[in-house]
């Protein structure tokens, strides 16, 4: 039933967190991460995107338009995700997950979500006489 943790799992989970190999394989994909997200918050920099990612498998970009940023990126072949699900008091943001974002890929994205940002700025501001 929920709330009820079986023997075997909790024996299961034990061994795994005393067994070198798990910490090990544990440590080379905290790496993998930390290169991946540290990869796009640089070039996010280059691209005149400041963005504060310390930890974790996402980051969030602060964006007046939502929709229209997460529709611009699609449109360019990106899957990210309007920040609205993840906020409560937060601006409005996307979140782009780099968990499975290579590092040779960064700069791609990077250049990416700046036109989706023009985009997103230019559509806000209104046409122009």
């Amino acid at each position: 039933s929920s709330g009820w943790v079986s023997h075997l799992v909790q024996q299961l989970a034990l061994a795994m967190w005393l067994d070198p190999a798990v910490t090990k394989q544990l440590e080379v994909a905290a790496a993998t991460y930390t290169a991946r997200r540290e990869a796009l918050c640089a070039e996010l920099g280059k691209q005149g995107i400041t963005v504060q990612a310390a930890t974790g498998l996402n980051v969030w970009i602060p964006i007046g338009d939502e929709a229209t940023a997460v529709g611009s990126l699609l449109g360019n072949g990106w899957l990210v995700a309007p920040g609205s699900r993840f906020r409560i008091g937060s601006p409005p943001g996307i979140r782009v997950t780099t968990a499975t974002l290579p590092t040779d890929l960064a700069s791609e994205c990077a250049a990416a979500v700046a036109q989706a940002c023009r985009v997103a700025m230019s559509l806000r501001s209104g046409p122009r006489a």
